[in-house]
């Protein structure tokens, strides 16, 4: 019928950038999708805690994120638009087109997002899901970004490696587990994603799960003023949150 518009998904591929092996997740998302929502999806399908700040930025230099959040002074203003009054097929609006996730403004966790294809909305398909992707998520957070992760994981696949002392106990925890860094479940993934709600721009609201809630309020000081310059460097000894 003239004048109605279709329903679509964005395919999107999110790789871990800097991993290697390449460290990915490709998930399809509905496109009338909030940013806020985005968010939600890449921190379950990269094992986040939301414990840290984020930002979404385009091509263009766009910024989204969390609105200003009060913190006993007054509100600290981080400069992005917010990310739930925009929607995800309105910022990718093209096949190829892509958008850039910063997780975590010390470790800088960097994210690249590609809308590998645009297609009608199956009513019989339950999204977000996952249908493909590559190698387990990291296993903690503040190991100190991308560098970390190659640390831990090194030591953990070499148990004759003796593990320094700011990452003997994770490192010990996951050789007990035998966390595999190769292992990745598209399906459990899916399962995961299930428990997300869907929101979109035009409805969306400032309800986030309640981990992601407490994790804002619990936010340190500077991790909020360095949200208005960006990415920081490597942090230093890293305090360990095992998963």
């Amino acid at each position: 019928m003239p004048g109605v518009l279709t329903a679509t998904v964005h395919q999107l591929k999110i790789g871990l950038q800097g991993a290697a092996p390449p460290l990915w997740r490709r998930i399809q998302v509905p496109s009338a999708a909030s940013l806020g929502f985005l968010h939600d999806v890449i921190q379950v399908a990269f094992g986040w805690e939301g414990y840290h700040l984020h930002r979404f930025q385009d091509g263009r230099g766009r910024e989204w994120g969390e609105p200003p959040v009060q913190d006993g002074g007054g509100y600290m203003a981080a400069g992005f638009a917010d990310e739930e009054e925009a929607d995800l097929g309105k910022v990718l609006r093209a096949e190829g087109a892509v958008l850039e996730y910063v997780y975590d403004f010390g470790d800088s966790w960097l994210h690249r997002i590609e809308a590998e294809k645009i297609m009608p909305l199956d009513p019989g398909v339950t999204y977000p899901r996952c249908t493909g992707g590559r190698r387990a998520a990291p296993p903690a957070e503040d190991i100190g970004g991308i560098w970390g992760l190659e640390e831990v994981v090194y030591l953990v696949t070499h148990p004759e490696a003796d593990p320094p002392e700011h990452f003997e106990d994770l490192v010990c925890h996951l050789r007990e587990k035998v966390y595999d860094p190769g292992a990745f479940d598209p399906g459990e993934l899916t399962v995961r994603l299930s428990g997300l709600t869907v929101r979109t721009a035009a409805k969306a609201t400032r309800t986030r799960p309640r981990r992601m809630v407490r994790s804002r309020q619990a936010g340190d000081s500077q991790g909020r003023a360095q949200a208005a310059r960006g990415p920081a460097g490597h942090r230093g000894t890293p305090a360990v949150a095992t998963r």
